[in-house]
């Protein structure tokens, strides 16, 4: 069993030219122990999409954010974030250490290592 999974995971992994390969389902867990590695992988991730993320948006709605260097922008606290009551509501549902490994994954972000 483990064998065809792991085909299987490796065949919806290729980059195949006209389509590829999915897995039917909405995936609400990962078969991956949450250890304190992925934590520390995904709480990195975070902060660096959160990060360029705001970076984006500030080029994207100020023009005086645009004339500020990059050194500049790099002070955006990781304490603001837009206020929205949908995501709120939706991350408060389930704790972070149970979605992490599914978008670190989806995200294509390689998590298992030995300190993961």
């Amino acid at each position: 069993m483990l064998e065809r999974r792991g085909f299987l995971r490796a065949l919806a992994a290729l980059p195949l030219v006209g389509g590829g390969v999915k897995l039917i389902g909405e995936p609400t867990a990962a078969a991956v122990p949450v250890t304190e590695g992925l934590m520390l992988k995904y709480a990195t991730f975070l902060a660096h999409e959160h990060r360029e993320a705001m970076f984006q948006y500030m080029r994207m709605t100020a023009a005086s954010d645009r004339d500020r260097d990059r050194t500049t922008r790099r002070l955006v606290p990781m304490e603001w974030y837009p206020e929205d009551d949908q995501i709120h509501g939706l991350l408060q549902t389930v704790e972070p250490a149970k979605r992490a490994a599914i978008i670190l994954s989806a995200a294509g972000v390689p998590f298992r290592s030995a300190a993961a």
